[in-house]
C-alpha cells in the first residue's frame, strides 16, 4: 500500500483551534499520524529496533503520514469532501505519496 504525506491549511485558523483539533482527529481516523520514522532503507538491517533514530518523531504542524489504498487524486478528493463538510470550507490541501523519507531531528 502506497505511503503518503499530507499537508493541511485550515485558512484563517489558529493553530490551537477546536478546528485544528478536530482535523487531527479525522486524520487520525483515516490512518494519517501527526509523526513519522525515518525511511528503514536509511538505517542497517541491525540497527533498525536498536537505533535511537527509530522513534517516531513529531511532523510539522498539520503534515500528516499514513497508507491509502486510494491513488493520489482519489486520497485528495476523500481528505476534501471530509475537512470542508466536516471541518471548515476553506482549505489548502496537500497530498504526495512518499517512497522515502528522513526526519530531522
Amino acid at each position: 500500500m502506497p505511503t503518503y504525506t499530507v499537508r493541511v491549511e485550515l485558512k484563517g485558523s489558529e493553530i490551537d483551534s477546536d478546528e485544528y483539533r478536530k482535523l487531527h482527529e479525522l486524520m487520525e481516523k483515516e490512518g494519517f499520524h501527526r509523526e513519522a520514522y525515518s525511511s528503514a532503507k536509511a538505517f542497517p538491517k541491525s540497527t533498525l529496533l536498536t537505533s535511537p533514530r527509530r522513534k517516531p518523531q513529531p511532523l510539522p504542524h498539520a503534515t500528516y503520514m499514513g497508507e491509502s489504498h486510494r491513488t493520489t487524486e482519489v486520497l485528495l478528493k476523500h481528505l476534501v469532501g471530509g475537512i470542508k463538510s466536516g471541518i471548515q470550507p476553506e482549505i489548502v490541501v496537500l497530498v504526495a505519496e512518499t517512497s522515502s523519507r528522513e526526519i530531522y531531528p
